[in-house]
């Protein structure tokens, strides 16, 4: 096989998974979508206030989050957020019904 060419493996899957594989993976790609949408324009490393906006609270309750546990980047005396930190704290906080 030259590096040109892929291997292929059939799998045969029962048809009562194919739908929940396409629902799995059409779900997945969605969230992928609307993060790196919402990700467009928005830099790496924000301030408290940027953060707030970013995420739609007030300040107060970014502060709160940041109690809670929501990490913070001291560089020199300003604090900075990691966008990527954002998004791993807000997953952590999800709740199902």
């Amino acid at each position: 096989m030259n590096k040109d060419q892929q291997a292929t493996i059939s799998l045969p899957i029962p048809e009562e998974w194919k739908e929940q594989y396409y629902s799995l993976f059409y779900e997945l790609a969605a969230d992928a979508y609307q993060q790196a949408k919402q990700d467009a324009g928005h830099k790496q490393f924000m301030t408290k206030k940027e953060a707030a906006s970013y995420i739609g609270v007030s300040y107060n309750t970014l502060q709160s989050l940041i109690e809670e546990g929501l990490p913070l980047i001291q560089i020199n005396s300003k604090p900075l957020i990691d966008i990527q930190d954002i998004h791993k704290f807000l997953q952590g906080k999800k709740i199902t019904y």
